[in-house]
């Protein structure tokens, strides 16, 4: 029963994504999410009905711990995926599936908030300033992330000057070809 709904959700999906990419300014960049989101579709139905399921266990008073290990990991599976499909570069690429997985396993047995206390557990003081091992590691990764959207949005804008720069190249070339082909009296195109 799961199953089929969730393989139907996912053509449906598929469908939508489709239809929601044509015709926009970023129509190439929303194709390009919406085929690293293709072949997701039916792990995201999937997920979506794991939570659901949870919630509904939850309010039925029943054991959920193995639906939620569950739900974490398909949760982490789609995201790292996603990531890794979006993210070009294979360094990053990597790096991105290796903080998540670490995250999630975290995470998952619950020890994310102890494994958290101790990275901040060892902090180097100086006067005033403390540093933790743990605000090290949330800069760095901030200090990555802002790094990969701002190349992003530079290749964002980059496109659209690049493109539009070219059609009055092109126009320059042939008004000035015209030009001095009008104004040549030995060119052939000049009326004797």
């Amino acid at each position: 029963m799961r199953s089929s709904a969730a393989r139907h959700g996912a053509a449906r999906a598929q469908l939508l994504l489709g239809r929601i990419a044509k015709g926009w300014r970023y129509e190439q960049q929303l194709r390009r999410i919406a085929a690293a989101l293709q072949p997701l579709t039916l792990p995201i139905i999937w997920l979506l009905l794991q939570w659901l399921a949870l919630l509904v266990a939850g309010q039925a008073m029943l054991p959920r711990q193995l639906i939620k290990i569950v739900a974490s990991l398909i949760t982490a599976w789609v995201a790292i995926r996603l990531t890794a499909t979006l993210v070009r570069d294979r360094t990053w690429s990597r790096f991105v599936a290796i903080a998540a997985w670490t995250i999630a396993a975290l995470n998952i047995l619950n020890l994310l908030e102890p494994a958290s206390e101790l990275l901040d557990g060892i902090a180097l003081t100086l006067g005033s300033l403390r540093i933790s091992a743990l605000i090290v590691i949330k800069a760095a990764l901030s200090l990555a992330v802002l790094l990969w959207l701002a190349a992003m949005a530079g290749r964002l804008l980059e496109r659209p000057h690049h493109h539009a720069a070219e059609p009055d190249a092109v126009a320059a070339g042939c008004c000035s070809a015209s030009v001095s082909r009008s104004s040549s009296p030995s060119s052939p195109w000049s009326s004797r």
